[in-house]
Formats: C-alpha cells, structure tokens, sequence
C-alpha cells in the first residue's frame, strides 16, 4: 500500500507546482481594470466587512443550519466503507472510491452555488447573496472533509478551512507559502499538535482574500440584468476552492495513512 500512496503523493505534488505556475486571468484582469474605476469608494470596505460578518456567524451559529443540508451520518458511513475499500483494495481503485465521493458532492453544491448567484444577479441583487455564498462554499469544504475522514467543527479545523479558502485564491509565491504552512498544520492538527492560532486574524485575512478577488463580479451582480453574470462567479469560486481544498485533505489523507 505504502508504494501507491507514494505514487498519488508524487502526482499531488505535481498538481500543486501547476497551481504555482498559473499566471492570472487576462481577460479577467482587463475586466477589474474597466469596472474598479466604477466601484463606490466604501463598497471594498463593506463587502470585506460582509465576509468576515459571514463566517464569524456561521461558524458560532450557522454550522448546525448547513449540517441540515445533508445526511452526515450517510456521509461518516460512505467514507467507513470507501476507507475500507482504499485499505483492502490498497491501488489507484480504492482512491478512486474516496475521490469520487468527494467529487459528487462538489458537482451539487456547484449547482447550488450556480443557481443563488444568478437568480439574485438576475434581480440586481449582489452584495446580501454573501451569507448564502459563504454557506455553500462550507457545505462544500465540510463534505470534502467527510469524504477523507476529517472533521470540521472544532476551532483547528476551521481554521484549516479559513486557510484552504485564503490559498486557493492566492497565487505564485505568496501560493507556495501558504501551501507549505496548511501541510505543516494539517500535519500538527493529526498529531494532536494543536498552537493556540489566532481564529479571529486568519477570519479577517480571509475576507480579504475573498474581497479582493470577488470586488469586481459582486459589484456587477449588482447591477439588474446584466447581475446575472456577476452571478455565475459563485460557481468559478465555489469550483475552484472546493478543489484544491479536495486536493489538500486527499494529501492529508494519504500521509495520515503513510505515517500509521
């Protein structure tokens, strides 16, 4: 078995010098140039306000709301029966089986994320989809998480979570940083290693990863009609954090195992 969990680390990290190396988005670039000239002086300000609001109530209030979406007892036992399948079978197949799990779950809560995102573009509605947003974007991660075997309700993990989201949205160097520190505490969590982090900072941090990437498509979301498009961005995020966060916990999986 050690000799396949190799293999899928060596392709992992493969996957990973890819996500240093993507350059941004051109057509983007272009896009955020023409329309931040028309972004209200104090709208920065409150769609990071907005963020930060969103997950400091979700994760005091709102984790128990999102657990309601789905079946977590269904889910703890579809990852008994795939970690079982992964141990017994111990080749590309028995990973398949945890991957796979985790992938149907992103493709339902990508059609969520798709659906609120344009429906309230459509009217014009951009900024207060946030709480919405912030809560299938967790839904996503949390069953990721299940679908590796991890946890996600206790502070270490959020904050893990709180991390995932700030790295998926960074890029070239400041992306390998971050991508080092979330495999040194991942490793630190699954020792029981667990420093008193700083919850609050790293909330903060994060709305602003998020505020700087979604100014743009939140404000045009705003705009009735042509909102519909802002819109579709929930889906170009909610997709591209869910993987690499899927990326992340299939590497912590594997050197969990490798180290028992």
């Amino acid at each position: 078995m050690k000799n396949h969990i190799y293999k899928e680390l060596i392709k992992i990290e493969k996957k990973e010098e890819r996500l240093f190396n993507t350059g941004n988005n051109v057509s983007f670039q272009l896009l955020r140039e023409k329309t931040e000239a028309r972004i209200p002086p104090n709208f920065q300000a409150k769609l990071n306000s907005l963020f930060y609001q969103a997950f400091k109530f979700i994760f005091k209030n709102g984790t128990g709301v999102i657990e309601k979406t789905y079946n977590k007892e269904k889910n703890k036992e579809d990852y008994i029966v795939n970690n079982y399948a992964f141990e017994t079978l111990a080749n590309k197949r028995g990973i398949k089986r945890l991957a796979g799990g985790a992938r149907k779950k992103q493709l339902t809560n990508l059609g969520i994320a798709t659906s609120e995102g344009s429906f309230l573009g459509l009217l014009g509605i951009g900024l207060p989809d946030i709480p919405i947003f912030i809560g299938v974007l967790l839904k996503s991660i949390y069953e990721t998480a299940m679908s590796y075997g991890f946890s996600y309700d206790n502070d270490t993990e959020k904050y893990y979570i709180l991390l995932l989201i700030e790295a998926a949205l960074a890029s070239g160097a400041k992306k390998r940083r971050l991508n080092t520190v979330i495999d040194k505490i991942a490793a630190e969590i699954d020792n029981n290693i667990c420093p008193n982090w700083d919850m609050e900072s790293q909330m903060k941090q994060t709305a602003a990863a998020l505020t700087n990437d979604l100014l743009v498509m939140k404000f045009i979301q705003g705009l009735p009609l042509v909102g519909v498009v802002g819109g579709a961005g929930n889906l170009v995020y909610c997709h591209k954090i869910t993987d690499y966060a899927k990326l992340k916990y299939k590497k912590r999986y594997l050197l969990k195992k490798l180290s028992q």
